[in-house]
């Protein structure tokens, strides 16, 4: 979380993934003094909801490539590969506007 904090600290994120490894993930960025602004996920639950303030949304309300950073941490199977191919078909550039943390 170190490394993201300190490459990501002046730049608006988004977590992709409002489970249990997105949480954890936003919370040791929290604790570095990185603001995240959202989350992304798929769970209809969770859609409009606020975690630890910070709302979750649909992958469609992702924006343009560039409005924020992307760090997807999803632990499910083959989720790497659908939020890659996702965020790839919207334009997407990983290490540029998009990074893989789980």
């Amino acid at each position: 979380a170190a490394v993201l904090a300190a490459r990501f600290s002046s730049r608006p994120l988004c977590i992709w993934g409002a489970g249990e490894t997105g949480i954890a993930l936003f919370k040791a960025l929290r604790d570095h003094g990185v603001t995240v602004e959202r989350f992304i996920d798929v769970n209809t639950r969770k859609i409009g909801q606020r975690i630890h303030g910070a709302r979750v949304v649909w992958p469609d309300d992702v924006g343009a490539p560039g409005d924020e950073h992307v760090i997807a941490a999803v632990g499910a199977h083959g989720a790497r590969a659908e939020i890659r191919a996702f965020l790839d078909s919207r334009g997407f550039v990983e290490g540029v506007h998009f990074t893989v943390a789980a």
